[in-house]
């Protein structure tokens, strides 16, 4: 769901969290704990930091990986 939410615009992880919950129902928290995780796995790419439109504060963001 993570990634059906992704795009190749650079979200935050809580941002990309906002649009999987929805779009595919469920917890907020538990999609955005899945973003860190996807870049790992070369999934998602990690995007430079910047204020997330959510929380306001500074956070890391991240875009699909188109293969």
């Amino acid at each position: 769901a993570m990634l059906r939410a992704a795009d190749s615009t650079p979200r935050s992880a809580r941002e990309l969290a906002e649009r999987s919950a929805a779009k595919e129902g469920g917890q907020v928290e538990s999609y955005r704990k899945r973003a860190g995780e996807l870049a790992a796995l070369g999934l998602l790419i990690a995007c430079p930091a910047r204020a997330c439109q959510h929380t306001g504060k500074r956070a890391e963001t991240y875009k699909r990986r188109d293969f």
